[in-house]
């Protein structure tokens, strides 16, 4: 069964159904249309020697952040070093670790737009277009975000990003993905097929049985 299919089995069984999970759906869509462009631009909060960790590339280095669930789920991001100095690395050499950079909102100036697929409860699917900084601006001041990279080769590059809210203990998350070719040029769409208001307890038991097929 794949992710996609697993993750409807889990939302259909958890405790947030039925009239509550339909508003909470139907909310998030409308915050999700109208939701605003952030203000002020994104200011990566430079690393210090103690969270970070050389990866096999030159000069590159892995900011260590935390897992959530399980330990693929993780809000770790890149950085590349010039000098005595550090910068987040978006650069089309490196897919992976700019796909992961841009999904951990650490893209100061990210264009690309993301065309959601929100699979409501009650089998309703409705989509949405807007630019992935709105997105983060509504969901990314409240809640905790992680991701990790599913597939990549060289045409196409794939991933989730979650959203935590600790104080509803729920989840939103968002099946992710785009061509590889063209992740750091220019105004680029991201794909996504989004599930949200997934009781927090489902992701581990979504994750483990997803990992033994």
């Amino acid at each position: 069964m794949c992710l996609l299919s697993l993750l409807m089995v889990y939302v259909a069984n958890g405790q947030n159904v039925g009239m509550d999970k339909v508003e909470a759906d139907e909310l998030l869509y409308n915050e999700l249309k109208t939701a605003l462009p952030p203000s002020n631009q994104i200011i990566p909060v430079l690393p210090s020697n103690r969270i970070l960790k050389k990866t096999n590339e030159d000069n590159i280095y892995k900011v260590i952040g935390k897992s959530y669930q399980v330990e693929s789920l993780r809000s770790d991001y890149y950085v590349r070093r010039k000098g005595d100095k550090y910068e987040i690395l978006y650069d089309s050499r490196y897919p992976l670790e700019s796909f992961v950079n841009l999904l951990m909102n650490k893209v100061s100036d990210n264009e690309h737009s993301i065309l959601i697929t929100h699979h409501q409860y009650g089998n309703v699917v409705k989509k949405l277009k807007m630019p992935m900084r709105n997105m983060f601006n509504l969901l990314a001041r409240t809640m905790d975000v992680y991701c990790f990279v599913t597939a990549i080769s060289n045409n196409k590059i794939e991933g989730v990003l979650v959203f935590h809210n600790p104080a509803k203990n729920l989840i939103h998350m968002f099946e992710v993905s785009t061509d590889t070719r063209v992740l750091v040029k220019g105004k680029s769409q991201i794909e996504a097929n989004l599930y949200s208001n997934i009781p927090q307890d489902n992701i581990r038991s979504l994750f483990k049985e997803k990992q033994s097929k």
